[in-house]
């Protein structure tokens, strides 16, 4: 028996954490949040550069940033004060503040990320802007949020072409990015139904595991059933 199925689907999120109902419950009313997920070193510049842009069309807006290795916190923290109003979240789960628009939000923690992007309006996942093959695009896309990567996806290939098929994803270059993150910040119309498209790629992909064990279990049935 063939055992079918791509566990790479397999990235449900029950629901928001205490990190995302904390954001939630101190964002500004109408906020559009940009949720930056698994950056690695030197897409960071890319978003701080396109994220000036960005805040000029649409003031309201937050970015959520979120580096993928924790050894890289520091610096990437470094990087933001020089530029924007920073919050971090290591110490906002202590002492939350209030979040202003415009504020940079690094997410400095672990376990945080696939429900934090549950409050993206957009949200562009990282690995992708440099050669890295990318990560997984479905974390955000099962909260119904229009993605946007770069055009290193070679580790989800797969996923991104099941996804561009359905126009439920945006692949741009660095020279790209900015008018991406404000195409789908000003055209919310346009943003929710790509993002619905994705979020049913997600759900007609999802169950992987289950999918995987129960063609095991039968198989090992069939196993037992043969040497009676």
């Amino acid at each position: 028996m063939r055992v079918s199925g791509n566990l790479k689907y397999d990235v449900r999120v029950a629901g928001a954490n205490a990190m995302a109902s904390t954001i939630a419950s101190n964002l500004p009313a109408a906020t559009a949040v940009v949720v930056c997920g698994s950056t690695l070193e030197g897409e960071e510049r890319m978003l701080l550069e396109a994220w000036r842009s960005v805040i000029e069309k649409e003031p309201n807006a937050v970015l959520v940033l979120a580096p993928r290795h924790p050894d890289r916190f520091k610096a990437v923290a470094t990087l933001v004060a020089s530029e924007y109003a920073l919050k971090r979240a290591s110490e906002f789960r202590e002492r939350p503040v209030q979040i202003s628009a415009g504020d940079v939000f690094l997410l400095d923690t672990i376990g945080d990320l696939a429900s934090v992007y549950s409050l993206g309006r957009v949200a562009f996942v990282g690995g992708s802007l440099v050669a890295s093959g990318g990560h997984n695009p479905l974390e955000p896309a099962q909260f119904g949020v229009p993605v946007v990567v770069g055009p290193s996806f070679e580790n989800f290939r797969e996923i991104v072409d099941a996804m561009r098929a359905q126009d439920a994803i945006c692949v741009v270059g660095p020279q790209s990015l900015t008018e991406a993150l404000c195409g789908l910040l000003l055209h919310r119309a346009d943003a929710e139904a790509m993002g619905e498209r994705g979020r049913r790629v997600f759900e007609a992909q999802a169950g992987a595991t289950k999918r995987t064990v129960d063609a095991l279990l039968q198989l090992q049935e069939e196993r037992v059933v043969t040497r009676q």
